[in-house]
């Protein structure tokens, strides 16, 4: 019995733990400071708090709820431990924002368009500072026919490729590295991948896109509807791995006026309608997002959407140590595509398209490069059961094996 009564009182607390999280990346709760105050007197699991904060890319929405009305009730250490992995996100962004501008510049002064895609651009227009949104990397959108100009300019700015093709059958995007190498570019042609084809995409990007400020200096970026179209694609290709994609949408539809309608028919024009409902169905009941009842009860209504949304409901709450398993990855991209055979193209374009993270696996000379289809399930495969590998294959160097 007593053994019985601690499990209950732990999946208790990891409950609550989830819902502090929840509450304090919401940014529209009224009721905040009260629901946070019942949820800190109960009893939550501070440890479960901060992995899955970092976890989920909200450590920052979760330091300005709590420090400054609760930090007498936190532990010392957990306030510590907050301030600075915030102050550091902080000056991690600064930078990459700073750099962002100058990218932006240089592209530009060679009569290139760019758009900033999600990183500070995404933090500042719709979070209104570069500091409340945790990223890691930068995202450039160049026209395709300026993709080789571009490649030159970052190249000549000491930025090195990645991989070593371009724009390739089924690829969208490129990665490059500083001299230094701390952290990435992804320089873009597409929005998305041609075998996940639900994102706007054209020359009409441009037409449609806003400026914000970053720092001393404007860029260019998605316009609201190619904006939340956007993040709810992105959000649903990846499996929706983070509540922080979720949060992205819920700003969106704070800060921008959407004519729903109009943006239903958009996303049915791109079939994408599954997409749209699944992003906007996440950031509604998680966090209050100001959407029309009609589209979720129509999100609600539509079973794989219910069932993509209820294994993010689950991972999320679960708080584990580990991210989200091979199933949430797959599955929930899967249910987006309408019919067997959609399926089946999908699961066997995203299997053998090549990445980034293909070629630093192992290098090989270009003479045996198609030899990387055959590797690239070998790689995908040491991810989860590194221990049936090991034998047939030296471990890489230590690198990110995330696909």
């Amino acid at each position: 019995m007593t053994q019985l009564r601690e499990a209950s009182d732990t999946r208790g607390e990891l409950r609550r733990s989830a819902q502090l999280i929840l509450h304090c990346a919401a940014s529209g709760s009224r009721e905040r400071d009260a629901d946070l105050g019942r949820i800190i007197g109960a009893g939550v699991d501070w440890e479960a708090v901060l992995c899955a904060a970092s976890r989920h890319s909200v450590l920052p929405s979760v330091y300005c709820a709590l420090i400054p009305t609760f930090a007498s009730q936190l532990p010392t250490s957990v306030c510590d431990r907050m301030r600075r992995e915030v102050h550091g996100n902080a000056l991690r962004n600064s930078y990459l924002t700073k750099e962002a501008v100058r990218l932006y510049r240089l592209l530009d002064k060679h009569g290139m368009r760019i758009l900033v895609l999600k990183g500070p651009a995404l933090a500042a227009g719709v979070y209104g500072d570069v500091t409340l949104r945790q990223f890691t990397d930068l995202d450039l959108l160049v026209r395709k026919q300026d993709l080789d100009l571009a490649c030159s300019i970052l190249a000549d700015d000491v930025y090195r490729p990645q991989a070593p093709e371009r724009s390739g059958a089924g690829r969208w995007q490129m990665t490059f590295v500083p001299e230094h190498g701390l952290f990435e570019v992804d320089l873009h042609w597409r929005l998305s991948p041609p075998y996940f084809p639900f994102t706007p995409d054209g020359d009409e990007l441009w037409e449609r896109a806003v400026e914000v400020q970053l720092g001393a200096g404007r860029v260019s970026t998605l316009g609201p509807d190619d904006l939340i179209l956007f993040l709810c694609a992105h959000g649903a290709k990846h499996g929706w791995q983070t509540l922080s994609g979720v949060c992205d949408v819920e700003r969106a539809t704070r800060n921008y006026q959407y004519e729903w309608e109009a943006l239903v028919a958009r996303a049915a024009s791109l079939g994408s309608v599954r997409v749209l409902l699944l992003g906007l169905l996440l950031a509604g009941d998680l966090l209050g997002a100001p959407i029309p009842a009609a589209l979720l009860d129509a999100a609600r209504a539509n079973p794989p959407v219910q069932r993509a949304a209820r294994i993010f409901r689950r991972y999320f709450f679960s708080l584990g140590t580990d991210g989200p398993g091979l199933r949430q990855r797959w599955s929930i991209p899967m249910a987006i595509f309408p019919g067997k055979l959609a399926r089946l193209r999908y699961a066997l374009c995203r299997a053998f398209l090549l990445g980034p993270r293909d070629f630093d696996f192992v290098r090989l000379p270009s003479a045996l490069s198609p030899l990387y289809y055959a590797i690239r399930p070998l790689r995908l495969a040491w991810r989860k059961s590194p221990d049936l590998l090991r034998v047939a294959i030296p471990p890489p160097a230590s690198r990110d094996l995330n696909n």
